[in-house]
């Protein structure tokens, strides 16, 4: 999947447009709708705060009775990590 990454950027901070893709888990028999959200702050030349959010909106197949035992859905999940550039 080679999708463009498309972000706008207000003085120190960015934010990316949604990447939606659909990931097929076969040991599940299912396949998980995926939408990602990636924004950020530049703390300096080398520095950003990358924020990513992952949600998962839908599942599909015949596992996905297994799969809401672990994990309900629909569902969020956010990191916030350090990252360096060079």
């Amino acid at each position: 999947n080679n999708e463009t990454l498309s972000c706008t950027v207000n003085g120190n901070t960015f934010l990316c447009d949604p990447l939606q893709n659909s990931i097929e888990v076969s040991s599940f028999g299912v396949d998980l709708d995926l939408e990602f959200l990636l924004s950020g702050t530049m703390q300096s030349d080398e520095e950003i705060t990358l924020n990513l959010e992952a949600d998962l909106n839908s599942c599909s197949g015949s596992g996905c009775t297994i799969v809401s035992f672990l994990v309900s859905f629909p569902c969020s999940m956010t990191l916030e990590a350090p990252s360096y550039y060079q």
